[in-house]
């Protein structure tokens, strides 16, 4: 039986993500996307680093103060075995596709284990089993692999369900043993168990009168040991280190009210319905309409005298469900910063006690062939209505790693470096987002550490150590010719003036890089800085092409000369309201181009051999500005490779007739600016080759 479930199981992991994932040195899947690819890297760094204690340390991957396989979601219970035995594998190699194969496995496994409690015949028993094993929000958490362990959740259902053995009480081993599983796959399945154990020991003591007060207390006591001792291995808990959550919207994560039947539109019987303030992923916990039949035949068939019963008999669990609800539906505490960022987590395991509870009641209906018609209709109106969330192996394609740096010289400046320092350190990306994914792939293959990284929780020690490193490196006068440093491009043009003595700055695939200017890596083009006035420089290029790109108060930045040249060439710039988004471009002194919007951002795409006006493209470009109503942002991007510095105000860039980059400017109000400029509005940067 328990074969045939894992067969089933491992069948429908196959038609949802084929075969091609369980490839252990295939990982172009994983960094792809945002969660998988920290996972990824950070047991990549992880592997390939010293043991340390408490042994889930992993000091290269956001160094120098590192992080640990716990926080980074990298899924300890594999990766400590396979660092184990990491000299027998691939020189790439992942985990994740076999995980996901066990929890597909697993999961069929436990709901035939639960089912076989209250159904006997064979078809009945699977059909029931499938309607556990089709959870939605288990359907789409294979994104973030160590949270898509929810068999856990069936498993302690099974512990909770299963009868005592023996005249002293089941023994609690297999309980034990459940929690260090799953406190070495997250936080959130171990704790859900703990919980599943509390109500366990409390139903035996208060209820049942099982087991004394004092096994009670020594089996929950032993429980709690567990669950520290093994997070405090993975690094889920450091003593002295106080974890802090990256993700500054995490206060909206909590539930809606209507969150058990709102499909948020991603199924297919029921509409989705308003989502409020609230985070449209972390929010779906929808029990699917096959889970809200069920839910209803538990109260429509074990209704009345039957269902008070039923409740009195498991209020130890309820009481557990409903402080899980209570705190789902509540906003975001404190407590989400230490270890639980999601609150709307908590309702993952109302979806198996409802959908239990209502196929126990058909079960238990004493109408065979009508019991086996209705379990069999809520199998399929469950299949029917996620049948959009089992395809997963597209969402990955559609998503495809190529790293964006492909300039040798990375190559060359890494050789004899010891470090990649990446600033600011405390975020996830630089200058593209997610760009942490190339720059740690970047270290991992040149063998060196990086402050590059993600976790979903970072520590304070770490943050400061990355900090004081950054600092002496930018500015002590005395850079480290060993360290390669990459800046976000709207820091480098602010700081740039005050380290360019000490520092040869390049532009390499849009990245501003740093090198030591005595003894370290030498470029071939650096990086010049000049003050100048945004009036004084487009009228040194109008005979080229200028592109204008607004971010937040592009009007703050211009001058009344810069003004009067605009105007007389055609432009429409007098009429820019505070605040809005603006993006031009000027050809010969002629505006092809001008846009300007209060409400919204601008985005703009040519491609090569298109016109635009006047303009022949030449090379693609992707120009984005977005003011203050809407999130501040200014780029361009010519043949994906960013020219603009981000900043604040008025970013232009001087194309020459091939529509390469000549110069790049930043002007804002003098107030924002450096030293330097702030005596003529704006900053000029050039590349020029690097004198001998």
């Amino acid at each position: 039986m328990l074969i045939a479930a894992g067969i089933m199981g491992a069948l429908f992991y196959w038609f949802r993500f084929g075969l091609g994932f369980l490839n252990p040195t295939r990982i172009d899947w994983l960094l792809g996307m945002g969660d998988t690819a920290f996972n990824q890297l950070a047991w990549t760094f992880f592997r390939y680093d010293s043991w340390h204690w408490p042994p889930g340390v992993v000091k290269t991957f956001m160094a120098p103060g590192g992080t640990t396989i716990g926080v980074t979601d990298s899924l300890p219970l594999l990766a400590f075995p396979f660092k184990l035995i990491s000299f027998m594998l691939p020189e790439t190699f992942q985990y994740a596709g076999l995980w996901l194969l066990i929890n597909h496995v697993l999961m069929a496994v436990f709901a035939i284990r639960v089912t076989g409690m209250f159904f006997r015949p064979l078809l009945p028993r699977f059909l029931a089993a499938g309607v556990l094993v089709l959870c939605p929000a288990w359907l789409i958490r294979d994104g973030h692999f160590a949270l898509s362990a929810h068999w856990v959740y069936l498993a302690a259902l099974w512990l909770y369900l299963k009868p005592a053995s023996g005249q002293g009480g089941r023994p609690c081993l297999a309980w034990w043993l459940l929690l260090a599983v799953a406190a070495w796959i997250h936080p959130y399945p171990a704790t859900f168990t703990f919980g599943f154990l509390a109500a366990d020991q409390g139903r035996r003591w208060f209820v049942a009168r099982e087991i004394s007060p004092a096994k009670a207390l020594v089996t929950l006591g032993v429980g709690a040991v567990v669950l520290v001792f093994m997070w405090s291995m993975a690094g889920f808990l450091r003593i002295g280190h106080l974890p802090i959550g990256d993700l500054k919207d995490d206060r909206l994560w909590q539930a809606g009210f209507n969150a058990l039947w709102n499909s948020q539109g991603r199924t297919l019987l029921l509409p989705g319905l308003p989502l409020g303030n609230r985070d449209a992923f972390e929010g779906f916990v929808y029990l699917g309409a096959g889970g809200l039949l069920a839910a209803l035949a538990a109260v429509a068939l074990g209704g009345g005298r039957r269902l008070g019963a039923r409740i009195g008999r498991h209020w130890p669990l309820m009481v557990m469900l409903l402080v899980c609800a209570l705190y789902a539906f509540s906003p975001r505490t404190d407590l989400g910063d230490q270890l639980f960022r999601a609150p709307a987590r908590f309702l993952w395991p109302h979806f198996y006690v409802l959908a239990v509870a209502g196929l126990a009641a058909v079960a238990r209906w004493g109408r065979p062939r009508l019991s086996l018609a209705l379990v069999a209709a809520i199998f399929m109106v469950q299949a029917i209505d996620l049948a959009p969330l089992f395809d997963r192996k597209s969402a990955y394609d559609a998503h495809p790693f190529v790293s964006r740096l492909q300039d040798p010289q990375w190559q060359v400046a890494l050789a004899s470096a010891d470090m990649l320092l990446t600033t600011p350190s405390t975020t996830a990306t630089t200058v593209f987002e997610e760009d942490f994914i190339d720059l740690a792939m970047l270290a991992h293959q040149a063998g060196v550490p990086t402050t590059a990284g993600f976790a979903t929780r970072s520590y304070m020690g770490g943050m400061t150590a990355a900090t004081d490193l950054t600092r002496a490196f930018l500015f002590s006068g005395s850079p480290d010719p060993r360290t390669v440093g990459v800046i976000r491009r709207s820091h480098f043009a602010e700081m740039f003036p005050d380290f360019a003595a000490n520092l040869r700055c390049t532009d390499l695939d849009g990245f501003p890089v740093c090198f030591a200017r005595r003894g370290g890596f030498q470029p071939e083009l650096e990086y010049r800085v000049a003050a100048v006035g945004l009036a004084e420089f487009m009228a040194a290029n109008l005979d080229r092409t200028l592109i204008l790109v607004g971010k937040d108060d592009a009007r703050n930045a211009l001058t009344n000369a810069a003004v009067r040249l605009l105007t007389e060439q055609g432009s429409r710039i007098a009429q820019l309201q505070t605040g809005a988004s603006y993006a031009a471009i000027f050809v010969h002194g002629k505006p092809v181009f001008e846009q300007m919007n209060p409400q919204s951002a601008i985005e703009v795409t040519g491609l090569p051999n298109s016109d635009l006006g006047p303009l022949k493209i030449m090379r693609e470009l992707n120009i984005t500005s977005s003011g203050t109503a809407s999130e501040a942002y200014a780029s361009l991007l010519v043949d994906g490779r960013e020219v603009m510095f981000n900043s604040d105000g008025l970013n232009v860039a001087v194309l020459d007739d091939e529509q390469n980059v000549l110069a790049v400017g930043t002007f804002a109000h003098p107030n924002s600016l450096p030293d330097l400029a702030t005596v003529t509005g704006g900053l000029v940067f050039t590349l020029v080759p690097v004198q001998p």
